[in-house]
């Protein structure tokens, strides 16, 4: 009789430690959300192929053409179609050449037939590395960048046009057409942003074509 009222309170005892040792140890089930995948994809912009009588090449899809004069140059004007300090130019000189056009940078040019090779990259405002003449010169002062000559732009030193311009030919390249024919063309980018983008000059001019 007593063994059993000791084994009927030991169990008691167990089982109290038991409900004591549930109440601090509470269930807790641990749920991790599922994992969150994002794909990036490239920065790419959409761009259209503007094409002119004689050439064509791409543009950004919102840039326009603003217009083709004939008085005194052949000249088609693009623009990015933005306003105020945020707009950007660019000009392409077909066969009559402005041959005192004077820039803030240049980027080197060759003739790969019909097609345009860039040669090395766009120098730095020449304001940095050109002396100035000791007769100053309305039509700029003559540089060089890289091998390549051009006219640089110290009137204007704070402006930011960039030209194109080719081993031996001050603002001019030579192209041959579908047809034979050899076509000078010379290029102008104008941009007004504070830190200027150059990869729509680049576009156009390794995809332009002569047709």
């Amino acid at each position: 009789m007593w063994l059993g009222s000791v084994g009927i309170a030991v169990i008691a005892v167990v089982a109290v430690f038991w409900v004591i040792l549930q109440l601090q140890s509470p269930d807790t089930t641990i749920k991790q959300a599922s994992a969150v995948t994002n794909t990036a994809s490239a920065d790419s912009q959409a761009t259209k192929v503007v094409s002119e009588d004689d050439f064509s090449f791409n543009l950004p899809s919102g840039w326009k053409t603003v217009s083709h004069e004939k008085a005194t140059y052949d000249l088609y004007h693009y623009s990015s179609g933005d306003s105020g300090s945020n707009q950007q130019f660019l000009d392409i000189y077909q066969d009559t050449i402005p041959q005192n056009f004077s820039v803030n940078r240049v980027i080197g040019i060759e003739a790969s037939v019909s097609r345009i090779n860039i040669v090395g990259t766009i120098s730095d405002n020449c304001a940095d590395f050109t002396k100035a003449a000791t007769t100053p010169s309305s039509f700029g002062t003559l540089a060089k960048w890289r091998g390549i000559d051009f006219l640089c732009d110290l009137a204007n030193y704070e402006r930011n046009v960039v030209g194109t311009s080719s081993q031996g030919n001050i603002n001019s390249v030579t192209l041959t057409d579908s047809k034979g024919a050899a076509r000078k063309y010379f290029f102008t980018y104008t941009d007004h942003n504070i830190n200027p983008d150059y990869k729509t000059f680049f576009d156009a001019l390794t995809s332009f074509t002569l047709k």
